[in-house]
């Protein structure tokens, strides 16, 4: 019982991120980031659900062989990610705190490696990456670069 009362407390948290983040694309009245988090929360756990299927990894309590990727934390990343990108680090810092903690529960509840987790937060992040324009009320960043193959400033969600 206390097993299943842990798993469910870090769904919980991994499900609640996207849906803050689409709670807040609504607030600001940002359909399109609404969209945009649609489809980089089912490109992250549709990739983590395929790999899954394919790789076989024992789970460190020896469970099941289901332990990579970890998909509560992709789902949680998904969030994350996805306000880093389209409102800035602002919105994504303490989002991505969050997803850490995901990562670090699941790993000490021994359901998943670090490595586990940390593929799935790459995921994640590989699945927001130049898909989403800074939303119009970001700030700009302080760290844009200049991107080689462009030559114009490259802002967070608009390269990685």
């Amino acid at each position: 019982m206390k097993r299943i009362s842990a798993r469910l407390r870090h769904l919980a948290l991994a499900i609640a991120l996207p849906l803050a983040a689409g709670g807040i694309a609504l607030y600001k009245h940002d359909r399109v980031g609404v969209a945009q988090l649609l489809v980089e929360t089912t490109l992250t756990v549709g990739t983590v659900y395929a790999l899954k299927s394919i790789v076989r990894e024992q789970r460190p309590n020896g469970m099941d062989f289901r332990s990579f990727p970890s998909e509560t934390t992709a789902l949680s990343a998904s969030g994350s990610s996805f306000l880093w990108h389209r409102y800035g680090w602002e919105y994504g810092l303490p989002a991505m705190a969050l997803t850490q903690f995901v990562s670090y529960s699941r790993i000490q509840a021994h359901q998943h490696r670090w490595y586990d987790t940390l593929a799935s937060s790459g995921i994640a992040i590989g699945s927001g990456c130049g898909r989403q324009a800074p939303h119009q009320s970001a700030p700009p960043t302080t760290m844009a670069f200049v991107g080689s193959w462009a030559n114009r400033p490259m802002m967070y969600g608009s390269g990685c």
